[in-house]
């Protein structure tokens, strides 16, 4: 995968997935998920703008932004309430190890998944998209805390939006996946708030 590392939107190609993907993968402290969900987020809205009119990659990214900011406020519930997610070494050892392999196979095999992607994909964006997608699968695959599962589907969505920003561009596209952004962080947050309000109850 050949990448000039002089172009600041290629660093953000190289490091999008890292960051997006392996921060959560080592961190226990919830508010560095936020940090890794929120600078995919981030890193994806650059992109897009390259590929779509601006007010339509922001739409996006501040989209993303506020799902991140619902699923904080559930997750700061729980905490205040002294309910912090349940973690060991082991199995953060374990999400780095499987994710840090994933990451390098894709790094190898990147040139070779462009024949399945639509035209005009270069290595390095489908290292970013299929980074971020990869992570968030695996993340999704190793976890059952609605704040984890929440912060891997959106990881997700930004890895596969970036594919789809390929094949369809339109005002419609951009509202259904705000839509869909802000509903991920809707039911995450009611997710991790249902207990606090039941113990209320």
């Amino acid at each position: 995968m050949t990448l000039d590392l002089g172009s600041g939107i290629s660093v953000v190609m190289l490091t999008l997935p890292v960051l997006g993907g392996l921060l959560p993968a080592v961190a226990q402290d919830w508010r560095w998920i936020l940090l890794g969900v929120a600078l995919a987020e981030a890193g994806a809205g650059v992109l897009l703008l390259r590929l779509w009119p601006p007010f339509m990659a922001l739409s996006l990214l501040i989209a993303g932004w506020i799902a991140a900011a619902f699923l904080g406020l559930g997750q700061s519930a729980q905490w205040q309430r002294g309910a912090p997610m349940p973690e060991a070494w082991a199995g953060r050892l374990f999400r780095f190890t499987i994710t840090g392999f994933a990451l390098v196979l894709l790094a190898y095999q990147t040139e070779n998944t462009l024949a399945w992607l639509p035209r005009g994909f270069t290595p390095a964006m489908a290292w970013a998209a299929l980074g971020l997608m990869l992570t968030g699968i695996l993340h999704l695959a190793m976890t059952q805390h609605p704040f984890r599962v929440t912060a891997s589907l959106l990881i997700l969505l930004a890895g596969f939006v970036l594919v789809y920003a390929y094949i369809e561009q339109s005002l419609l596209l951009t509202v259904l996946l705000v839509g869909v952004k802000l509903f991920l962080g809707a039911m995450g947050s009611y997710l991790l708030f249902a207990p606090v309000a039941g113990e209320g109850a």
